[in-house]
């Protein structure tokens, strides 16, 4: 058990590194913390709380790595937390907060392949994203953790689309993106990633109206995005 809590000191140390933006600190911290959740995992397979641990060490180091700018090393832990997610979601399919975290893993995967010009498996990962977040929500519609992390996930896809040049799928996904930033925002708060998010929103509905020609409402959102 000691060895668990030794994990959590150094993800809690390096999340709070990765916070201040010293990446190059937080990086060797959180990849302390990855090897000694490999460990267990691999001394307890059929140990959940050991392999929830592995799944969240393997998506903070791939975090840093990818701020480092090690592009293709956070690629790689990104894909074995996928694998590790999917494997431990077969063994306990009612668990939905393993699943949950499959809507992160696959959009920060899918985000990084395309910014790397894999457009194709991007839009992949992104649009696996958008399906979790879809089958998740209806069982729990009160979950704005849940709503937050779709809408984000759906802006993000559209984003991609434009990018591909899929000019109507993006226009599809962007009303239904903006969609759950209404509802989100309609919750009131001062929630700071509520906040960005009518920013994407705003954003992805110029492009999407610069794209079509639209120019007078693309400039209008713009300046709203502002």
């Amino acid at each position: 058990r000691w060895r668990l809590e030794v994990k959590y000191a150094n993800t809690g140390l390096g999340v709070l590194l990765f916070s201040q933006r010293r990446f190059s600190e937080s990086s060797p911290v959180l990849q302390k913390a990855l090897e000694t959740a490999e460990s267990l995992s691999a001394s307890d397979p059929a140990n959940v709380e050991y392999r929830k641990a592995l799944i969240e060490s393997l998506a903070w180091l791939a975090d840093s790595q990818f701020a480092e700018g090690r592009i293709d090393e956070a690629i790689a832990k990104r894909e074995r937390q996928i694998v590790a997610i999917d494997a431990l979601s077969k063994k306990h399919p009612t668990d939905a907060g393993i699943r949950e975290k499959s809507i992160s893993a696959h959009r920060a995967l899918g985000r990084w392949l395309a910014s790397r010009g894999s457009m194709r498996e991007g839009l992949d990962h992104q649009r696996s994203a958008v399906r979790i977040a879809d089958a998740l929500l209806p069982t729990e519609p009160g979950n704005m953790d849940w709503l937050l992390w779709a809408a984000g996930a759906q802006l993000d896809y559209a984003a991609t689309l434009l990018h591909a040049g899929q000019l109507d799928d993006a226009a599809a996904q962007t009303p239904a993106g903006c969609d759950r930033v209404d509802r989100l925002s309609a919750q009131g708060g001062d929630v700071a990633q509520w906040r960005r998010l009518v920013v994407d929103c705003l954003t992805r509905r110029a492009q999407v109206a610069m794209a079509s020609r639209s120019d007078a409402e693309a400039l209008a959102l713009a300046n709203r995005a502002l």
